[in-house]
């Protein structure tokens, strides 16, 4: 009688960042798995590849509790999901009248299965009735869902965090496309074994031992400055610019005594190439550092300056502080020029640009151009970012700004936060998560800033809830601590 050979596999000794080994894949301890191009987004699956994923603890044993959370297809960790189904069931979970914890455990089944493609998704109440559900007559429906996957009682269910009516029981075509797109992603991204590279990979090659160093970003960006610093030799100093080659004290000296201010405004004109003779600046005579040290000691004046301090304003601060606006203004619509001439906005724009122009000076490449030109180009390019790049705000022809979407993140992240508050104890909210939830289902762009949302928390838990003190962030990680008891 054959017997089936069981597979090869092992522990990896030596290799800390494999668990477990097959042939042809490993399994990576959870440690690892941010490095994974599935853990950080929302993977389309179907139902039957959640009930067929294995469990952690088989894989894991005790260091499951590090994978809170995730699941695995093939070797890929996955976080959120998107599912697909058809409303085959619903159970409702009843704490009370206006109980925020009361919701609907709706069960789908996406035909992915003979027998495993139904899955149980958790539904809060106040996300069911804004869909414009009604508990007992929603069967057939097809629907989809974002959400994390939990294992609760040795079963699998969502946890959902988006929700949205797709059609009815009769709407094939919208099921044929959302198995198009499951199936092209288990053929480009699952069906290939993940494979993780350890920062410092040791390479043996034949006979020689080789180790291949591979360098974390902050020591790259090191290497790469390294590498562009150029030692200038005398003959490079006698061809810099007097200005680079001047001392600080003397620069600072003349520029005390000028009157003339740093900032030479220049105004825009059509006829700009063939007028360009007539703008000439007369630069003062440049006293050489050599010269000076032959200067009697009663000529050198010792002069008290007391300067204000700088307070240095970046463009995400800028684009922050528009939020802002937005948010105190209570969403109403408004100009745009209303912002514009916020004497606080307008002062920090002047700031920005003000820092921006002297460092375009000192490269020895000053741009022709005003003050408040540049200040206009910078407000636009926030303006711009905000309404095309983010989609968080609308601008009407005659300059009316809008923020529908803005308002709609604002209410319901206030709402979050409001929830975690009634849990006794402690609780957690995921930064990141959150923003991964937003940016699917609002479009608001891959590249809008986690501190901008963090800014916009920390308003809401400081000026409005006035209770920053049970609240605590965890920058490591991008969480956000909610405890009961004042630490």
């Amino acid at each position: 009688m054959s017997s089936v050979r069981p597979p090869i596999i092992d522990i990896a000794p030596g290799e800390s960042h494999i668990a477990l080994r097959y042939p042809n894949k490993c399994f990576y301890v959870p440690q690892v798995f941010h490095s994974s191009k599935t853990f950080g987004m929302v993977a389309p699956l179907f139902i039957n590849d959640i009930n067929e994923s294995p469990v952690l603890e088989t894989i894991y044993g005790p260091n499951a509790t590090y994978a809170r959370d995730a699941i695995l297809i093939n070797n890929h960790p996955v976080r959120r999901v998107k599912l697909f189904g058809k409303v085959v069931g619903e159970r409702y979970r009843d704490f009370g009248f206006g109980n925020r914890n009361n919701h609907i455990m709706v069960t789908i089944d996406d035909s992915s299965s003979s027998s495993r493609s139904q899955i149980p998704v958790k539904i809060d109440e106040s996300k069911y009735i804004a869909k414009g559900f009604s508990f007992g007559n929603n069967y057939g429906k097809l629907i989809e869902i974002c959400g994390v996957c939990t294992f609760r009682f040795g079963e699998r269910e969502i946890r959902s965090d988006f929700v949205n009516v797709l059609g009815n029981e009769y709407d094939i075509h919208i099921e044929i496309d959302r198995w198009n797109e499951r199936l092209e992603f288990r053929r480009d991204v699952l069906s290939i074994p993940w494979v993780y590279t350890p920062p410092n990979r040791a390479i043996i090659e034949g006979d020689n031992f080789t180790d291949e160093v591979r360098f974390e970003k902050v020591e790259s960006l090191r290497r790469f400055h390294r590498e562009n610093l150029r030692l200038s030799s005398s003959d490079d100093f006698s061809q810099m610019p007097d200005l680079v080659r001047e001392d600080s004290m003397i620069i600072n000296h003349r520029r005390y005594q000028e009157s003339t201010p740093e900032i030479i405004e220049i105004s825009d004109d059509e006829d700009y190439e063939q007028d360009s003779q007539e703008f000439q600046i007369k630069h003062r005579p440049i006293l050489s550092p050599h010269k000076s040290q032959t200067r009697q000691e009663e000529e050198i004046k010792i002069i008290d300056i007391k300067e204000a301090s700088i307070h240095i304003i970046t463009e995400l601060q800028l684009t922050i502080e528009f939020l802002m606006f937005i948010i105190k203004r209570e969403f109403e619509t408004f100009q745009l020029v209303d912002i514009y001439k916020d004497t606080t906005y307008f002062n920090h724009l002047t700031n920005f640009v003000q820092l921006q122009l002297a460092l375009s000076q000192l490269q020895a490449s000053p741009r022709r151009t005003t003050l408040k030109f540049q200040q206009e180009i910078l407000f636009h390019k926030i303006r711009h970012t905000l309404q095309v790049d983010y989609k968080l705000i609308s601008v009407t022809k005659s300059q009316r700004v809008k923020s529908k979407v803005f308002h709609e993140i604002y209410d319901e992240l206030n709402q979050i936060l409001i929830d975690l508050q009634q849990v006794e104890g402690s609780s957690i909210f995921d930064l990141l998560e959150y923003l991964d939830s937003i940016k699917l289902r609002y479009g608001i762009g891959d590249s809008f800033p986690y501190k901008a949302l963090n800014s916009i928390i920390d308003y809401i838990i400081t000026d409005i809830f006035r209770n920053r003190s049970h609240w605590k962030y965890d920058s490591k990680y991008q969480l956000w601590h909610f405890s009961s008891y004042i630490t």
